[in-house]
């Protein structure tokens, strides 16, 4: 954990640290319109186990109380709490821990892979490739038709 907060350059925030993460999160600025925490922290979350979109106008939750996502709920601020990471990855088959093999915008979480049925696809392609090549048969004799039937002076 050390070695990646380090690797990364990150502020560490030590354990007595609601005040701290919560100033640590708005002193960058002070217009913020939705908080998001994906994974848990007893200082972010407290013992809660509400997940989801966290309106400012619920019952706040005794469990939340002294917590980063209470300051921000007593602001007015939405929340949304993102919980169960390793389901999620399952989920979308990423990497979980997460490890440096992963490739950055790649996965099912970014791209659908959809198995077509080729059947359907072979059907489509010759009935297209059949009405573009009929099309192509059919205004090529009407033209060539009009061509033999005018007279090649009059054009001149």
């Amino acid at each position: 954990c050390d070695t990646t907060i380090s690797r990364n350059n990150i502020k560490l925030l030590e354990a007595d640290a609601t005040k701290m993460r919560y100033e640590h999160y708005t002193d960058s600025t002070k217009d913020i319109s939705l908080f998001i925490n994906v994974g848990g922290g007893i200082y972010t979350v407290g013992t809660t186990r509400k997940f989801g979109i966290i309106r400012p106008y619920e019952n706040i939750n005794s469990s939340l109380d002294s917590t980063v996502i209470k300051r921000f709920l007593e602001e007015k601020v939405p929340v949304i709490n993102i919980n169960n990471i390793p389901k999620l990855t399952d989920l979308f088959d990423l990497p979980y821990p997460p490890n440096n093999k992963s490739q950055i915008k790649m996965g099912d979480l970014f791209y659908s892979q959809k198995k077509y049925n080729l059947k359907i696809i072979l059907t489509a392609f010759i009935i297209a490739a059949g009405t573009v090549l009929f099309v192509g048969i059919v205004s090529h004799r009407e033209i060539k038709k009009r061509m033999h039937s005018s007279e090649p002076e009059s054009i001149l």
